[in-house]
């Protein structure tokens, strides 16, 4: 009876342990504020549907160092990386004729961490139509 009593303690003190170590690891995912921000956020074009022009600077800020990527949401595509950096900025000359988002992505959690947006507006709605020029 002994035996059985020294058993269920120990696996007692293995689960609470467990639990503790989860604990803390799941409290360091808590803690981690990221800060992702584009300058401008804003492109503006004279007509609906143009390529929309802008030298944009995206800066972003961990309290956590690690492996980042800097990743253009509708290609999936990587666009900057930085390894063992709790901050980073790259400057790119933005061209698009839509809203574009773009995330930051950490590596070592294989997970979006923090958005961010360019929106794309215009002066000037489309016509659909020709207006032509008339003599008469």
């Amino acid at each position: 009876m002994f035996f059985n009593y020294r058993k269920g303690i120990a696996g007692f003190v293995s689960i609470i342990l467990l639990t503790v170590s989860t604990c803390s690891l799941g409290q360091e995912a808590l803690n981690e504020t990221i800060i992702l921000t584009a300058t401008p956020n804003n492109c503006v074009t004279l007509r609906q549907g143009r390529t929309c022009y802008a030298e944009v600077m995206i800066v972003w800020q961990s309290n956590v160092k690690g492996d980042y990527c800097l990743r253009h949401k509708t290609t999936g595509k990587s666009m900057k990386c930085w390894q063992k950096s709790q901050k980073g900025q790259w400057s790119f000359e933005f061209q698009g004729n839509e809203t574009t988002d773009y995330q930051l992505v950490s590596l070592n959690k294989i997970k979006v961490i923090a958005k961010t947006r360019i929106n794309v507006s215009w002066v000037h709605k489309a016509t659909p139509r020709k207006r032509r020029w008339r003599l008469f």
